[in-house]
Formats: C-alpha cells, sequence, structure tokens
C-alpha cells in the first residue's frame, strides 16, 4: 500500500514511533511546496496565480493541499 501521509492515513501514530510493527519509506517533505512556490516566483516575478490539482479523497493529499495555500499565503500568490 503507498500513501503520502501515513499519520493522516492513520497507518502510525508518528514517523519516530508508529506505535506498533510498521515498515516502509515516507517522502513527506513539508518544505518542498514553499520551496517550488519561491522558484515560480523567481523565475516569474510577476506571478500572481498558481493552479493545483490534487484528490481531495487521500488524506496525504489534503495536508500536501495545505502545505501549497500557506506556502503561497506567505509568498502573496
Amino acid at each position: 500500500m503507498f500513501v503520502s501521509d501515513p499519520i493522516a492515513s492513520r497507518l502510525a501514530i508518528s514517523l519516530s514511533r508508529p506505535g506498533w510493527n510498521a515498515t516502509g519509506v515516507t517522502t513527506l517533505q513539508p518544505d518542498v511546496a514553499r520551496k517550488l512556490l519561491q522558484l515560480f516566483r523567481d523565475a516569474l516575478p510577476n506571478l500572481v496565480r498558481v493552479g493545483v490539482l490534487w484528490n481531495p479523497n487521500n488524506p496525504g493529499k489534503v495536508a500536501e493541499f495545505r502545505e501549497v495555500e500557506a506556502a503561497a499565503s506567505m509568498l502573496g500568490i
């Protein structure tokens, strides 16, 4: 099974202590959205709007979308 956020998907209590026998790898990187938007802003200084496609039924994607929203707000996008 692949999930982007094992905590939001309720497969683990935390990444450091999942709470039971669990193995896997996570690629959850909270700063990625902010860095990508900063790169877009650097490349396109007049950028004011960005479109995001995401699946609201996937708990991990909801968290990622919130990261994008927060980053965009901080950057004035």
